[in-house]
């Protein structure tokens, strides 16, 4: 409820009576129940809490306009001085409910990365929390400065933009595209291979184990064709495979999606993706699930989706589409250029296929939207011991004739909420595009 958290403010100082604040609630309840409930209930103690301040009391909602005329008029003679002393008192409040809500319902929409599937146009790049770039414009420079500062101490990273650069993230379970590419390449795996699909897997030379994921079917079978353990998103078959093929095997099908290219721009520059070099086998089975220290961004696991959306080659991503002349003459203009071949036509149709099984038997079922097939791939990555994870999608659409490819990551969130946000945010995207 990011954006709502300063709204709730608003909506007890302007001039909205109770009705219109019941049909608020009411539209989001329908778009997001999870945050609209406890978007309503924090407004209710919100509004409690300003009937407690004899300062504020008269501003609240009412269905009486007089009243809120009234209201209005006492706000304005104490103008700033009255905002001012109102932000100041609620600053421990909005801390409060910002801790309460940001595991729940008011995770950040960290990322989200659109582009063409057989271009590599960036289509659409948001990274939150972000900030207004007036801010950084005016004409006063200590104004001016003073505000860079502001931001660049912001434990949140608002200056980052997590589409490309900034923190980079876990890949999670969206690894497990690559997995399935390197086992077919290898010759010892294809389509109908099946794999022991234990509900833990001894970590080699040491005391540890894997657990497999658990918000699936995987603890159904016992065995596992790479099909089913894809739309399920089990670990453990995908761990005994990239054992089984060894690190540089796996290390080189990563590079050929564009792991470790550091020259890489848009023309800003991308932050490198990383799959670590000399992993021990208990290290690598970890890597396997996008773990360990895998890092990648959004942008390079949007490239992995749309390589295998466009029959095994991967474009060069670009934000620019023209450049102009003062005088309007064209000084560039955009066209698709091949960055490099992923995998081979028949492997990326295969994942292909199963991308697409994923969604419409799997666990990425959020994505489906109706009338279209749509190919894609959950992920979630744990975060240290925190128990929160950063949840993932990415895929494309239609699967049959792809036109755009995207990866959405949800920061900090539970397992269960993760997936309840990032294939339902992809479904919204992949709806609006299609049926334009």
């Amino acid at each position: 409820i990011a954006g709502p958290l300063h709204s709730l403010m608003a909506l007890a100082l302007r001039d909205l009576t109770a009705p219109v604040v019941e049909a608020w609630a009411a539209h989001e309840a329908q778009t997001r129940p999870t945050a609209a409930r406890l978007a309503w209930r924090l407004l209710k103690a919100f509004l409690s809490w300003c009937a407690e301040q004899p300062q504020f009391a008269p501003a609240l909602p009412s269905t009486n306009p007089a009243k809120t005329k009234k209201a209005r008029e006492a706000l304005g003679k104490a103008g700033i001085k009255q905002d001012a002393l109102l932000r100041e008192q609620l600053a421990p409040w909005f801390a409060a409910v910002r801790q309460l809500t940001n595991p729940v319902a008011g995770a950040y929409l960290q990322t989200l990365l659109l582009t063409g599937a057989r271009t590599g146009e960036v289509l659409a790049m948001v990274s939150t929390p972000s900030y207004d770039p007036n801010d950084l414009s005016a004409h006063n420079d200590e104004a001016v400065l003073a505000k860079y500062q502001e931001l660049n101490a912001d434990t949140e990273h608002p200056l980052y933009n997590r589409a490309i650069a900034g923190n980079t993230y876990s890949p999670g379970s969206t690894f497990k595209i690559i997995d399935a590419v390197a086992a077919l390449e290898s010759g010892k795996y294809n389509k109908d291979s099946v794999i022991p699909n234990p509900q833990s897997y001894p970590l080699p030379g040491t005391d540890a184990s894997l657990p497999n994921y658990v918000n699936g079917q995987c603890s159904s079978r016992t065995e596992a064709s790479i099909e089913w353990a894809l739309a399920q998103s089990c670990n453990t078959p995908f761990a005994q495979i990239a054992v089984d093929l060894g690190y540089n095997t796996l290390a080189d099908t990563a590079k050929n999606f564009g792991y470790g290219d550091a020259n890489l721009t848009i023309p800003l520059a991308v932050s490198e993706s990383v799959f670590p070099a000399d992993m021990q086998a208990s290290q690598l089975a970890q890597a396997a699930v996008g773990q360990y220290d895998v890092r990648t961004t959004p942008l390079q696991v949007a490239m992995t989706s749309a390589a295998i959306a466009n029959k095994g080659v991967q474009m060069k991503p670009n934000l620019i589409r023209s450049v102009k002349s003062h005088n309007l003459n064209s000084l560039y203009e955009f066209s698709a250029e091949e960055l490099r071949r992923s995998t081979s036509e028949g492997i990326a149709q295969q994942v292909n296929d199963w991308m697409v099984n994923g969604v419409e038997n799997g666990i990425a079922s959020g994505a489906a939207v109706p009338g279209y097939k749509v190919a894609g791939k959950t992920g979630t990555a744990e975060i240290g011991t925190t128990g929160l994870n950063n949840a993932w999608f990415t895929g494309f659409a239609p699967a049959d004739d792809p036109q755009i490819a995207l990866a959405v990551v949800y920061e900090d969130v539970g397992a269960t909420e993760g997936a309840a946000l990032a294939a339902p945010a992809a479904q919204q995207i992949f709806e609006a595009v299609l049926n334009r």
